[in-house]
């Protein structure tokens, strides 16, 4: 009776745990810049429909900034917030669509520096930190991630996924509803990464079905992964 209380104990407890895990979101896109010459179609669909996703996982809290209230003080405040609010054994994951340029995103009001990003990310204490970006040339990125010393920052480990090499332009179209990277990102996220039929999605069966379909898609166009391996198994989303 006792082993079987003490088995009934460990499962609550470990269910507890589970429940308590949080994974804080932050999606942000521009389409409108204030210029119809540059002017995006597709990127505030894109950061919309990543956080609808995200609405309807568990223990999520979500937060979206569009066009000009994702600009570059607004996206600072958001991501210092979740840095207070979050614990080491959450998740927090960072999505930006829009236009990019070597070395930056480009937020509503300007360049918003990928030193500055990781910089800013490295105060969070979450276990898992997870980075998207659909933009122009975000390979550009691994510049600045590669000095990152991964093997003595465990706690708070970074993975960064971009939607094109740091020499590639990152494509949308009319008659896709979201960007070509975005729209393979969702599609992970939903379900049609899930190789083992387990309904969760890891950071590498994401990645995988992403770079296959965009690459089938466009030649062009080349996903990148940067991410310590113990995060390649990382859940996601389920589904």
């Amino acid at each position: 009776m006792r082993n079987k209380l003490l088995s009934l104990l460990l499962i609550l407890c470990s269910c507890l745990s589970i429940s308590a895990q949080k994974t804080y979101v932050l999606s942000t896109g521009v389409s409108n810049y204030g210029d119809p010459n540059i002017n995006l179609g597709n990127t505030t669909k894109d950061a919309k429909a990543f956080g609808a996703l995200y609405k309807k996982q568990k223990n999520t809290s979500v937060s979206i900034l569009t066009s000009s209230n994702a600009n570059k003080a607004n996206i600072k405040t958001h991501i210092d917030a979740i840095a207070k609010l979050s614990k080491p054994e959450d998740k927090v994951i960072f999505f930006f669509s829009g236009h990019g340029s070597p070395g930056c995103f480009i937020a509503y009001d300007g360049p918003f520096y990928y030193t500055e990003l990781i910089s800013i990310l490295r105060t969070i204490k979450a276990k898992g930190i997870y980075v998207f970006v659909d933009a122009c040339m975000s390979g550009s990125i691994s510049d600045d991630a590669t000095s990152y010393d991964w093997a003595s920052n465990r706690a708070s480990s970074i993975s960064l996924m971009m939607s094109s090499r740091a020499d590639e332009y990152s494509y949308e179209t009319g008659w896709v509803t979201n960007g070509f990277f975005t729209q393979a990102l969702l599609k992970a996220l939903r379900g049609k990464s899930d190789t083992n039929r387990d309904r969760n999605i890891t950071l590498m069966e994401a990645f995988k079905y992403v770079h296959k379909d965009v690459t089938d898609r466009t030649p062009k166009m080349h996903p990148q992964l940067i991410a310590s391996s113990e995060l390649f198994d990382t859940i996601l989303t389920q589904w």
